[in-house]
């Protein structure tokens, strides 16, 4: 694999952990929404949880998005 790839995927699955730790908070203040008894429940934990990473990875990686796409196309760097 290579390194760059590798570094992406640790720095990705970082902020995904932070989201879903973050997530926890949201999960124990509205609890009846989130009942882990019933499917309908999981179902939600797994939305809440999905739309916390997408937004956590959309604030890291968009600046450095705009960034590149705005930045001159030279490859020799100058």
């Amino acid at each position: 694999m290579p390194t760059w790839l590798r570094s992406f995927l640790i720095i990705v699955l970082k902020n995904a952990v932070n989201a879903i730790i973050t997530n926890a908070s949201l999960i124990a203040m509205l609890h009846g929404a989130f009942n882990i008894t019933t499917s309908v429940g999981w179902w939600n934990i797994g939305k809440a949880a999905l739309s916390v990473v997408i937004a956590r990875e959309a604030v890291v990686w968009g600046p450095v998005l705009i960034k590149w796409s705005t930045t001159n196309a030279d490859p020799s760097g100058s």
